[in-house]
């Protein structure tokens, strides 16, 4: 089977065409955020924030004295995240602070010493001869389980 000699140009085009309506869709979907974002209310905590990054930068000499006043002035009127934007306009914002390893490696060692129990407690639920063994799984894993579930929702909170 021969192909036609404009049919390579053609597959490009078309992939072309996907590719940029996919970022098309992209920067849509990513303008919309910022447009809910910046409708939505702020609040005194966030301002606070703000008025501690401008600080930051007047104590750097990234912002004058009157510019300062002036910005603090206009985030603590500010109403919405995007009000609070404009405050901060132009500076460089400080890095996002990197995540301790600390809880991942407690959560880990948690679990590794506390699964010959957990398969005990399994064993004696699923494969006890009595009444008696599967009392003693469910009670055993009802006191393991708990602190287990405390460790995970404090190595990876919720967002």
């Amino acid at each position: 089977m021969s192909q036609p000699a404009d049919e390579p140009d053609t597959f490009d085009s078309v992939v072309q065409a996907h590719l940029a309506a996919a970022e098309a869709r992209r920067q849509a979907a990513h303008a919309r955020r910022r447009a809910a974002r910046a409708s939505s209310l702020a609040s005194d905590a966030e301002r606070d924030a703000v008025t501690s990054v401008l600080n930051d930068a007047f104590a750097q000499g990234r912002l004058t004295s009157a510019e300062l006043s002036q910005r603090t002035t206009q985030t603590l009127a500010a109403r919405t995240h995007g009000d609070l934007d404009e405050a901060l306009e132009g500076l460089v914002l400080p890095p996002a602070a990197a995540k301790s390893p600390v809880r991942f490696i407690v959560a880990g060692v948690m679990l590794l010493f506390m699964a010959p129990f957990l398969l005990v407690g399994l064993l004696a639920l699923l494969a006890g001869s009595d009444g008696g063994d599967r009392v003693f799984g469910v009670v055993f894993l009802g006191v393991l389980v708990p602190p287990l579930l405390i460790v995970w929702r404090w190595a990876w909170p919720s967002r």
